[in-house]
């Protein structure tokens, strides 16, 4: 049976809802939405509440690199580019991961540090730790990640 779960904030992967809703079935999130346009057919389904919360149905991708395009040598184009470059093309990339679902993920390389200057582009986004950053909530990885 579907669960119904509601939070002041509910992330999906293009806005923020005010007193949002989630449907979670057995293996899929079936509904997201605002609380109260929550569709009939789940009024009986019990109900879990989180107040002072954000709920972020979406993935996890754990190895990105956000500086990269998807060409036979990223790596060299990197090089290539300034800061302001790569930071377009690694905000394009953040923005397109959100669009698909990905709500957290790790960037495994690119300049030094330069990932965490993606940060302040996005109103939501912050670095959860050296090598990471996340949407919404944190995590972090012991002494970092390749190439830091």
């Amino acid at each position: 049976m579907p669960e119904v779960l509601t939070a002041p904030v509910v992330m999906t992967g293009d806005q923020a809802l005010t007193d949002g809703a989630v449907v979670v079935g057995d293996t899929t999130v079936e509904w997201v939405g605002p609380a109260l346009e929550l569709p009939a057919q789940y009024a009986a389904a019990p109900l879990s509440d989180y107040p002072g919360s954000t709920i972020m149905p979406g993935l996890i991708d754990s190895h990105v690199h956000l500086g990269f395009d998807g060409g036979r040598n990223p790596a060299a184009r990197t090089r290539g580019e300034t800061n302001a470059q790569q930071l377009v093309l690694m905000l394009h990339n953040a923005r397109d991961l959100l669009g698909v679902g990905v709500t957290t993920a790790r960037d495994l390389g690119g300049r030094v540090f330069f990932p965490w200057s993606l940060v302040m582009p996005l109103p939501r986004a912050w670095p959860a730790g050296r090598g990471w950053w996340s949407l919404r909530w944190t995590g972090s990885v012991p002494r970092g990640t390749c190439g830091w």
